[in-house]
């Protein structure tokens, strides 16, 4: 376990977990805390889950609703969390078409990885 913190002053808790995430993720963000699969708690990818806590503490914790129920919201949510990735990785080109690549295909947003690639690329960024 390890205490990280959003914006500097809110506590997220990473643990680390084979059981806890899915197994199509390296990670899962549920509030405060992230679970990240052992061996993968890489800086771009915690950062991206750091983007998520952020996100429900601004929200007040009404992002998990507007994710859930809403395919805009959820595209908003995770290119902001891809943008932080991609920069927290350098921001490599390389990179940007994988991450456009799980956005567009791994949250049933019905999406082309260009539009996908787009989204990463303007989403607001808060690192």
């Amino acid at each position: 376990m390890k205490l990280l913190y959003a914006f500097r002053f809110f506590p997220v808790l990473l643990i680390e977990s084979k059981r806890l995430v899915p197994s199509r993720f390296s990670a899962l963000n549920v509030g405060p805390i992230i679970f990240v699969r052992p061996g993968h708690a890489t800086m771009p990818l915690i950062e991206h889950e750091l983007q998520h806590a952020r996100q429900m503490y601004r929200t007040c914790f009404g992002m998990a609703l507007l994710y859930g129920l809403s395919k805009r919201w959820r595209m908003r949510y995770e290119a902001e969390a891809y943008r932080a990735q991609w920069e927290a990785a350098g921001s490599d080109s390389g990179v940007l078409d994988q991450l456009a690549n799980f956005l567009a295909s791994d949250y049933r947003l019905g999406i082309p990885q260009d539009a996908a690639r787009t989204a990463i690329l303007t989403a607001r960024s808060s690192r």
